[in-house]
């Protein structure tokens, strides 16, 4: 979990979806929702080389 406002704001809007990588320092976790929480994120566009496959 990264504050988003922050990320969006550096980023090209386009990496803000599924599978694209974020880098960040492990600031904590919130332990409620199993999340890192990190802070510093920066998005290259890499992804994790997976597809979003929608079933309806």
């Amino acid at each position: 979990m990264t504050a988003y406002e922050p990320v969006r704001s550096r980023v090209d809007h386009s990496y803000l979806y599924p599978h694209y990588l974020i880098e960040g320092i492990v600031q904590g976790v919130d332990d409620v929702n199993c999340w890192l929480v990190l802070g510093n994120c920066t998005m290259s566009g890499g992804t994790d080389g997976k597809e979003t496959i929608l079933q309806f």
